[in-house]
């Protein structure tokens, strides 16, 4: 009984796995780099499976495993694709989005962990306090700040006791867009510019939330000419995980563009253009 017990519980899959590589308009990429990984039966090990996509981005292959899939595509000229923990319990039909590379650009761009002295930690509850993308810090008399971007206020749920942070534009121009596509498995999760429409004056997060779902594009510094068109503005981004804590302290990325009215947000990593030695190295552009 104990043998057909592990007999069953260590069986391993027989499946089909076709992988189609495209980009961020859904063009089949071929002559990409594709990898399956699957860890079969009796192995330290996994199985690689390695080869190329054919002209119409496909590469098939199949596999035994018994305890999931990693797929990774990568081509030179776009951003790679890493998705781990994929179900093997049956045959596998996977699209996986490689963004191209297009102009990427030295930005402002601080990132915030979760630990308590890491995080962003907000001054006082309850209260507004504006912060500046530029400068990575609260603005005065909090921080170093000079020009605020967005305001933040921490909240407790009335309902749940679980912290809120609510994030509000300082005029009624500037203002926050949801993204319209994330590739939560890309190194380029967001698509690579701003919208131009779209932006609300007031969102708000909760931590209950999936922190890698959090991802928005932020638009500041708004000016205007007498009829009220914009003139002038500044971009950029917020990019999960965010993660909010009782303590008052959020942790996520932000992205700032320095140049008015230019929308690119495609973050050149090796050029932080914040001189923050809190920060790695390199981050996600």
């Amino acid at each position: 009984m104990l043998w057909l017990a592990l007999s069953a519980v260590a069986h391993a899959n027989t499946i089909q796995v076709a992988l189609k590589v495209v980009d961020e308009n859904g063009m089949p990429i071929p002559a990409a780099r594709a990898v399956i990984q699957c860890r079969a039966l009796n192995s330290a090990e996994p199985n690689e499976f390695t080869g190329e996509t054919d002209a119409s981005g496909c590469f098939s292959k199949k596999v035994e495993s018994w305890s999931g899939l990693y797929f990774e595509a990568k081509k030179a000229g776009y951003y790679s694709a890493r998705l781990y923990d994929q179900p093997d319990d049956s045959d596998v039909r996977q699209e996986i989005i490689l963004p191209r590379r297009i102009n990427p650009r030295p930005l402002f761009v601080k990132f915030y962990n979760g630990n308590a002295n890491r995080g962003l930690q907000i001054p006082k509850y309850e209260e507004w306090f504006g912060y500046d993308f530029k400068i990575g810090d609260w603005v005065t008399p909090n921080g170093q700040g000079t020009d605020a971007d967005v305001r933040f206020r921490f909240r407790t749920s009335t309902k749940s006791g679980d912290p809120t942070v609510e994030l509000s534009a300082l005029d009624s121009n500037g203002g926050f867009a949801p993204t319209t596509r994330l590739i939560q498995y890309s190194e380029l999760k967001m698509p690579h510019s701003a919208p131009t429409t779209g932006y609300q004056n007031l969102i708000t997060l909760t931590s209950n939330e999936d922190p890698m779902s959090t991802a928005l594009f932020i638009r500041s510094r708004v000016k205007t000419d007498a009829t009220g068109k914009i003139t002038s503005a500044n971009f950029g981004k917020i990019q999960g995980p965010v993660i909010i804590n009782r303590r008052g302290c959020i942790a996520f990325t932000h992205y700032f563009n320095p140049s008015a009215n230019d929308p690119n947000l495609e973050f050149d990593s090796s050029r932080n253009l914040l001189n923050d030695p809190a920060n790695p190295p390199e981050l996600a552009p």
